[in-house]
């Protein structure tokens, strides 16, 4: 059985890591910068420290595909999109929020983004957007609301190569996947023999953390170490409407058995989906964003929320420019919902969050001063 164990560096997300790092980074404010697209607005986030780029080896936010009825091989800003011969997905807007359809409703067949993240990685940050639009059902269960008993759906597959899932000697992690029961883990597709609580990065009840109808905002992180993958680690979050923010940490497995080196070099979107003809089953996923590497927990993250754990909604953007004092990036209009406030949350190379909060204004009538932007404590 293919699995690894671990131990945790308390380092994901928002947790409480105390590493000392030299020059700790510093937020000076936020700023609208001049922007005459009226589709987006442009922030500048100006500080000490920023650090370097992370390296971004997927992105996709679906927005370049909306002229068109069905996804291109060349809309994503970072990487490579691989589309299957015959099997193209079509591009929909749900809840103002662009992206790509998993089952083409003409013919009810499945439809797979392949991710390509160029050479293989060993650390990879890895977060998209993914709901189930009002009106359909979960993979296999003809009703409304209810998962089926056995395994339905792997949301995403990490990779080694395109045939990983069938070969025993390569790396795939599903992240997550539904095994049934209302049970979810990040794990291995071996598991699924046995699924002990044990045997993977996370098992929880998929009734503690979706939220149906609505986009479930999904994080996932995974720290391989290639000269001793039992020392590998990974850990899970979601925020949506319903529950908000949920973590799930990496916790340490107990077996003995030592599975092949950690190496990804695509991420499938879906993974793989028990699709049947008695079902009405389709999902949306957006905003795909990967990075990888030494600093794959560094990035710009906007909620609804300046209390990150209380935030509904999440993106992490692309940065259009990221030095050590100056930060860029875009919000689109169409993001902004009526009474709601819009939040940057800066966070490091050791996935801390630094500066707390910083609204974002987004009806300013010009850009503004970074000092009218400050911390939200």
């Amino acid at each position: 059985m293919r699995v690894f164990r671990g131990l945790i560096a308390s380092f994901f997300l928002i947790s409480g890591y105390s590493g000392v790092c030299f020059g700790s980074p510093t937020i000076a404010g936020v700023h609208n910068e001049v922007q005459p697209d009226a589709t987006f607005i442009s922030v500048v986030v100006d500080g000490l420290n920023l650090g370097e780029r992370p390296n971004i080896v997927y992105y996709n936010d679906f927005r370049k595909e909306l002229a068109f009825t069905s996804l291109s091989a060349g809309g994503q800003l970072a990487g490579t999109t691989r589309l299957r011969l015959g099997n193209v997905p079509m591009v929909s807007v749900y809840n103002s929020t662009p992206g790509f359809l998993a089952i083409d409703d003409t013919v009810d067949k499945l439809t797979i983004v392949e991710a390509f993240l160029g050479e293989a990685q060993s650390k990879v940050f890895l977060s998209y957007s993914v709901a189930i639009p009002e009106g359909y059902t979960a993979p296999a269960s003809t009703e409304p609301k209810k998962w089926y008993e056995g395994s339905s759906w792997k949301l995403s597959w990490l990779l080694e190569s395109p045939q990983a899932y069938s070969q025993s000697a390569e790396f795939d992690l599903c992240a997550p996947t539904m095994v049934g029961s209302n049970s979810a883990l990040m794990g291995n597709s071996s598991l699924f023999v046995s699924v002990p609580s044990g045997f993977s990065y996370f098992h929880a009840k998929v009734s503690d953390w979706w939220a149906w109808d609505v986009f479930n905002h999904m994080q996932v992180v995974f720290s391989g170490d290639l000269d001793d993958p039992l020392r590998s680690a990974g850990s899970f979050s979601v925020v949506n409407s319903r529950i908000k923010y949920i973590n799930f940490p990496h916790k340490s497995d107990t077996t003995a058995y030592k599975g092949p080196s950690p190496k990804i070099t695509q991420i499938n979107f879906p993974g793989w989906v028990r699709n049947t003809a008695e079902d009405k089953f389709q999902a949306i996923y957006s905003n795909i964003y990967v990075s990888a590497g030494d600093n794959f927990l560094s990035r710009v993250e906007i909620t609804d929320s300046a209390e990150y754990t209380k935030s509904q909604y999440r993106r992490v953007v692309f940065p259009t420019e990221w030095t050590p004092t100056r930060i860029k990036f875009d919000i689109y209009k169409s993001e902004i919902k009526a009474n709601t406030d819009i939040f940057m949350h800066y966070f490091d190379a050791n996935g801390i969050q630094v500066g707390g909060a910083h609204k974002v204004c987004t009806h300013c009538p010009m850009p503004v001063t970074p000092s009218s932007s400050p911390a939200v404590n």
